[in-house]
């Protein structure tokens, strides 16, 4: 039996991620590692408060306009691969592992969201 998640549950995920995002982030920008760090720490503020307000929306954004929450995951996920890439670089393999794990939820998000909005109201 296939694992189907409900809009309730992705919406817990997406303000859970959100606001755990923006405290991590937060709380790296106040460390100051220098520029790279900040930036992306910046970066990363940026992305955790669209997921914040993708889950905070997610119900009318699911009913009215699904492609934004697919826009803003494959967003997301565009932001992990650069992450992974920075994180390779710095020779980082649990970095890039943490990446590829996001990215991996990030997909089943999207195919989880795309699923919902295609089901009868």
């Amino acid at each position: 039996m296939a694992m189907r998640e409900t809009p309730r549950s992705i919406r817990a995920y997406l303000i859970l991620v959100g606001v755990i995002g923006i405290l991590i982030n937060a709380l790296a920008l106040i460390k100051n590692h220098g520029p790279v760090f900040v930036g992306l720490s910046l970066i990363g503020v940026g992305f955790a408060g669209l997921y914040l307000y993708l889950g905070l929306s997610f119900t009318k954004l699911l009913r009215g306009s699904p492609h934004i929450l697919v826009k803003g995951l494959i967003a997301g996920a565009c932001y992990l691969v650069a992450v992974a890439l920075l994180e390779l670089l710095g020779s980082s393999v649990a970095g890039v592992i943490r990446s590829a794990i996001g990215l991996l939820i990030t997909w089943y998000l999207i195919t989880n969201v795309r699923r919902l909005s295609a089901m009868p109201a």
